[in-house]
């Protein structure tokens, strides 16, 4: 089963919305407390790196 469009009107699918649908308000967002002594704010900053091994890239053979 095929959909013909007219030659002259645009695809309906193609154009663009006028306007994103509203989104229901969740309410005001929660003020983010003092930081938990357990929970640091930025990632570990050493990265756990593959064993020791020289920076060659990676070609298969």
């Amino acid at each position: 089963m095929t959909l013909s469009f007219p030659a002259e009107s645009p695809v309906p699918a193609l154009t663009p919305d006028p306007a994103p649908a509203p989104t229901p308000d969740p309410g005001p967002a929660p003020e983010p407390g003092p930081p938990h002594p357990d929970e640091p704010l930025a990632p570990n900053p050493v990265e756990p790196t593959l064993p020791s091994t020289p920076e060659t890239p990676t070609t298969p053979m």
